[in-house]
């Protein structure tokens, strides 16, 4: 099972301590994508993603949480869904 990290920030400062982070993510091997500097559904904030496996998930998620400072993280597995709407995404139903 994979992992999708998402890493918030709220202001310039968070941006400054969320681009801390992906470069600790990348000096770990960490896949990460580009920064949306806007919330984007279902998002309410700027972001940027990466994916972590699950053997290397607790190794990451110490890193995050030692260096995080005042950015929000949140994890989740890797949904291997290619159509939800907004609302699906929201309250967790899965089109079967």
């Amino acid at each position: 099972m994979n992992y999708d990290v998402h890493t918030y920030w709220r202001n310039s400062d968070e941006s400054d301590e969320a681009l801390k982070l992906k470069e600790i993510l990348i000096d770990n091997n960490v896949q990460t994508f580009s920064l949306v500097e806007f919330p984007i559904d279902p998002h309410p904030l700027p972001m940027f993603e990466s994916h972590v496996s699950a053997t290397n998930l607790p190794a990451i998620e110490a890193q995050l949480v030692t260096n995080r400072v005042n950015c929000s993280i949140l994890i989740h597995k890797k949904l291997m869904i290619t159509c939800m709407t907004t609302q699906q995404v929201r309250d967790g139903s899965v089109p079967q």
